[in-house]
């Protein structure tokens, strides 16, 4: 394979004289596994902690699924939203329920985003007075 150059499409590479083959390190056929490439036990620690953190406490497992659900929305974790969807709506939380918990991760992004330029100005003094008195 010395002087090869290969350029990855999905599972599939295209060598430069375009000949394809498939890498046999690849099983998932386009399909994404999740955790697949972190460390046996550090995999491990964080299911234990997962599931020691989403079990009831002082706070109910609804009420800790859409603090999830948000976070994960904000975060941008698109395998995490997509089940912690599934699980909200599985444990019978409400579309109502799940839109306002999207509302706030949404707000909370959004003071991030202020928070931020908030501090940049601050320090660089660009803008001293917002005239909004």
């Amino acid at each position: 394979m010395l002087g090869k150059t290969w350029t990855p499409v999905g599972t599939v590479f295209l060598e430069d004289d375009r000949h394809l083959r498939i890498d046999k390190t690849l099983k998932t056929a386009n399909r994404m596994v999740s955790m697949a490439l972190i460390e046996k036990e550090a995999k491990k620690i964080y299911k234990q902690y997962y599931k020691a953190t989403h079990k009831d406490g002082a706070l109910d497992r609804k009420t800790k699924e859409l603090i999830a659900l948000g976070v994960s929305a904000a975060t941008g974790c698109q395998g995490c939203l997509k089940g912690h969807l599934r699980k909200s709506l599985h444990m019978g939380i409400t579309l109502d329920e799940i839109r306002e918990a999207i509302a706030i991760a949404a707000g909370v992004a959004a003071a991030t985003l202020i928070d931020a330029t908030d501090i940049a100005n601050a320090e660089l003094g660009i803008v001293t007075d917002d005239g909004d008195d």
